[in-house]
């Protein structure tokens, strides 16, 4: 997984310098009013994207996995290796994908005989580049240390993970789909905003402090959290959600859910 993941961010890193994705107009006004009540900046069902080359980086990133496939034999092998669409099917996936609705999806990947999962990582990948080269455009004009919840202030996606910042110990978090990070009150559940220390609490695994599993004993949800105070490298969240999937199985023992589930967990 962690060799897929570097090979599927290459892919997207290529891409992202080419595109050029227009920005939706706002106002400071509306940043300001839009993130004090909580909703995304950008209105994903109205964005416009260039679909040639979603469908481009979406059958790159499919050769790669059906590379990976060749020589390992079972269906799923042969479902991404026979996966194929053109632009106006592949518009319809992009459009339903940035409304929040996966039924096409599903009929696509039950044509095939795939695991839904597998064209969902397709999709979600392919998209990425697009809203992380959006998002950066964004960043600049934006204050967000005062984030209230696992869901991303621009696009609305879920958080992979987070991290404590070095230096002033904020609990931060980056988007799963754009990467924009935000920061959240160390004592507050970002699910179910419950902020009753009693019900708020941390699981671990093994002598590791530095990665911690964030739970509400209220909702039963949770967050993994990585320590980097004190750590002078820069943290990869996505791989180090890979890195930490033991404390998915720790979390799941104790009977907690996974509060933002993403595309690669």
């Amino acid at each position: 997984m962690l060799r897929l993941y570097r090979d599927i961010f290459n892919i997207q890193r290529r891409h992202l310098s080419r595109l050029d994705v227009e920005m939706p107009a706002l106002e400071e006004l509306q940043i300001r009013a839009r993130l004090e009540e909580g909703i995304p900046l950008v209105d994903r069902s109205a964005l416009r994207l260039d679909t040639q080359r979603f469908l481009e980086i979406l059958m790159e990133i499919k050769e790669l996995l059906a590379r990976r496939s060749r020589g390992k034999g079972g269906a799923q092998g042969e479902a991404i290796a026979t996966l194929d669409m053109g632009v106006e099917e592949a518009e319809g996936l992009l459009r339903d994908r940035l409304r929040g609705d996966f039924r096409s999806l599903q009929r696509k990947a039950d044509e095939l005989s795939l695991n839904p999962d597998i064209l969902n990582l397709l999709v979600h990948a392919s998209l990425a580049p697009f809203m992380q080269r959006m998002a950066g455009k964004l960043h600049p004009r934006l204050d967000l240390d005062q984030g209230l919840s696992a869901a991303c202030p621009v696009c609305g996606e879920p958080a992979v993970m987070g991290f404590n910042r070095d230096g002033d110990g904020m609990r931060v978090l980056e988007c799963s789909l754009c990467s924009t990070r935000w920061g959240t009150p160390r004592m507050l559940c970002l699910f179910c905003g419950s902020t009753d220390q009693k019900k708020l609490g941390y699981l671990f695994a093994g002598e590791d402090r530095t990665r911690r599993i964030h739970i509400c004993k209220a909702c039963k949800k949770y967050i993994k959290i990585t320590d980097c105070q004190g750590r002078t490298e820069e943290i990869v969240l996505p791989l180090e959600d890979l890195f930490t999937a033991y404390l998915d199985e720790v979390a799941a023992r104790k009977g907690y859910e996974r509060g933002c589930r993403t595309a690669l967990s």
